[in-house]
């Protein structure tokens, strides 16, 4: 069987499973979506994958047929060349839908995972032991070898720029239980003993307070905290009490997404962040003894060269323990991506999302500042921002204190060290 028969059965196979998938969704006792909300539903979250291959399946219009009636095919064709405008967000997905008001209140639970009960899942951890290898892969933000694990799905804030809540998860917040997370802990504690640090991937671990709090204590009373250190995405809302939490819970390190020092540039991405916060949080987390790994970009709606500087000013006033510099890379599927398309930005070619050598490439150029200058200027940040004295003593210190510390920034310097040197 050749590679596009494989591919075909697995779309065929795909639609049989979300015509299955619908049934348990739709709780007892309510009317089911007319065909036309659906065939979108149904749809979504999968979408992405058989549009690629949609147009080469011989059983399409048998497929369709079977399960959506003539109105509902009609907007099938529609919908099947609109998706990843209808995926950047739910206002849209309405309107060309067209859902009565009560129908809509249906559509956030309709796109959500199938499974909302999260502590039902297995641990990754326990595919990890089983068919991986931990020291084969390396996170330069964290100690070697680290297991990086998933405690929650769907983030309730709007980034126009991020791919997992516009893609795949969605924004409504579903967490696994304080004692679920710090059970697998427990299970990476016993069954990796080489390991070091958890990576808390989720995109907004600190999302629940609340969760937060109890996921700590949990990790204190159990003493994970002496065994194991870890690091998550944060929010720079996070507070100073909850910060002194993850620290004395073995928290190492965290991880805010500061994007730009342009207060314009985080209003048109939708980022609900001042740049007054940054001041405060960065403060903060020096009192709590966290480590920063700040995240910014450039290319956003606005950008311009005057920005850009801004941004690095920024980074380098702030001073955090480490920062990543990268262009935007607008994904299908997000408002970024549609607002990129429509401007004639992006390149649309995926396969020249990605270098022969596996890096990503920058696919973006705005009207006055060209994809060539993006990276150039990215570049330049990171030498300035790790060739400073300052920074090098500070980062002898460090190391000096924590030797594993200072193993994993040499590691982490042989990654970065061509894109110092170039």
């Amino acid at each position: 069987m050749g590679k596009k028969d494989t591919q075909k059965d697995l779309a065929f196979d795909m639609f049989q499973d979300q015509e299955k998938m619908m049934i348990p969704i739709i709780p007892k006792g309510r009317k089911k979506l007319s065909g036309a909300q659906t065939t979108f539903n149904r749809l979504n979250k999968k979408i992405a994958k058989l549009k690629m291959i949609i147009d080469e399946l011989p059983q399409r219009e048998h497929v369709i047929k079977k399960y959506f009636d003539e109105n509902s095919f009609r907007l099938f064709e529609q919908e099947a060349q609109l998706t990843e405008e209808l995926l950047c967000n739910l206002d849209r997905v309405y309107k060309t839908a067209r859902l009565t008001k009560k129908e809509k209140s249906y559509l956030p639970e309709l796109i959500l995972d199938e499974c909302e009960h999260l502590d039902d899942l297995p641990f990754a951890s326990q595919f990890i032991k089983e068919h991986l290898n931990e020291r084969d892969y390396f996170f330069a933000a964290a100690t070697y070898p680290s297991i990086q694990i998933f405690t929650g799905r769907g983030c309730p804030f709007r980034c126009n720029f991020c791919v997992y809540p516009q893609t795949m998860h969605g924004h409504a917040f579903r967490a696994r239980s304080a004692e679920n997370v710090v059970a697998e802990f427990e299970y990476i504690a016993a069954n990796f003993p080489d390991v070091k640090e958890v990576v808390i991937e989720d995109d907004t671990f600190t999302a629940n307070k609340k969760r937060v709090l109890d996921i700590c204590r949990l990790l204190v009373e159990k003493k994970l905290n002496k065994r194991l250190k870890w690091l998550c995405n944060a929010r720079v809302d996070l507070d100073l009490e909850t910060m002194l939490a993850m620290k004395k819970a073995g928290c190492r390190l965290i991880i805010p997404g500061i994007e730009s020092g342009s207060q314009q540039i985080l209003d048109n991405i939708k980022k609900g962040t001042k740049v007054e916060y940054f001041y405060q949080y960065v403060a903060n987390a020096k009192k709590a003894g966290l480590l920063i790994h700040a995240c910014y970009m450039v290319g956003n709606q606005g950008e311009t060269r005057e920005t850009m500087e801004e941004t690095l000013r920024l980074a380098l006033r702030l001073n955090t323990d480490t920062a990543q510099f990268f262009p935007l890379i607008p994904y299908p599927g997000t408002e970024a991506y549609q607002w990129a398309r429509e401007n004639n930005y992006i390149e649309t070619d995926y396969e020249k999302y990605c270098l022969p050598d596996g890096t990503h490439n920058t696919v973006l150029s705005l009207p006055d500042l060209s994809a060539g200058e993006m990276v150039d200027f990215c570049n330049r940040a990171r030498k300035k921002y790790y060739l400073r004295a300052s920074y090098i003593l500070h980062r002898l210190r460090v190391g000096l204190r924590n030797p594993s510390d200072l193993k994993r920034s040499l590691k982490a310097f042989a990654k970065l060290k061509r894109y110092l040197f170039k």
